[in-house]
């Protein structure tokens, strides 16, 4: 699937998904305790995990862009690989789970707010 607008996923599994492509201005936002699964999810945009909803096994790959987690959500065993400027945050008391192997030498992670 290639988003240029953005992709809302409410209360769900993409277990069906085998990969999502954020070109520049498109946004992916997993929300109320939705699971990404093992979906590849290359990031040219956006990618946020809200209220409790989880990157699981996700493979998520950023490149100049920011993937983030908010309201106690996840990183689960996710990869997270960021580049050229790419970053990652973990907001209000969200976690990285298992996924800490999966960081890329990311010099943009960043933990905040009791996360």
């Amino acid at each position: 699937m290639v988003n240029k607008g953005t992709f809302n996923i409410f209360n769900a599994n993409t277990a069906g998904i085998t990969t999502i492509t954020n070109n520049a201005s498109g946004s992916t936002n997993f929300e109320n305790t939705s699971t990404a699964g093992d979906v590849i999810i290359n990031n040219g945009g956006f990618t946020g995990f809200f209220n409790t909803s989880t990157a699981s096994d996700a493979t998520t790959n950023s490149s100049r862009v920011e993937t983030a987690f908010f309201d106690t959500s996840t990183a689960g065993n996710a990869t997270i690989t960021s580049s050229s400027g790419a970053k990652s945050e973990f907001n209000d008391m969200s976690t990285a789970g298992s996924s800490g192997k999966g960081f890329d030498g990311i010099p943009g992670t960043r933990f905040g707010d009791d996360s």
